[in-house]
């Protein structure tokens, strides 16, 4: 997981990821990273604030929600990444589908800035 990968759509990319974590952690592990971001009050008042401000957040925003939740905390980059991933699809999905606010090649560079932050080159 430690390569950016550029899709048509970010739906594609996301896809990718989550294949690619399951091939290399499992099924369970993948269940239980997407259940503890999907259940973040921390995701959630993230997604809340960005689509009342009609902004989109930055990939400091999604590391920095992330790196704060227990279960992230001594995890590995690879479980960081797809908990950062997980979450900026949460935000695609419920708001940017709508208001179009990043493209996918602002899509990229979040997830390019989501490597960055957790140190993946």
């Amino acid at each position: 997981m430690r390569k950016l990968k550029i899709k048509p759509t970010f739906h594609e990319m996301y896809m990718d990821y989550q294949s690619e974590f399951k091939n290399e952690y499992g099924r369970d592990k993948f269940q239980k990273i997407f259940n503890t971001v999907t259940n973040s009050n921390t995701i959630i008042d993230l997604i809340r604030k960005a689509q009342s401000l009609n902004i989109a957040p930055t990939g400091r925003d999604i590391t920095t929600c992330i790196l704060s939740m227990p279960y992230f905390i001594f995890a590995k980059s690879d479980t960081r990444l797809m908990g950062s991933i997980i979450a900026l699809y949460m935000w695609d999905q419920q708001v940017n589908v709508y208001f179009q606010l990043k493209d996918i090649k602002a899509m990229y560079y979040t997830i390019e800035d989501i490597f960055g932050n957790l140190g993946i080159y």
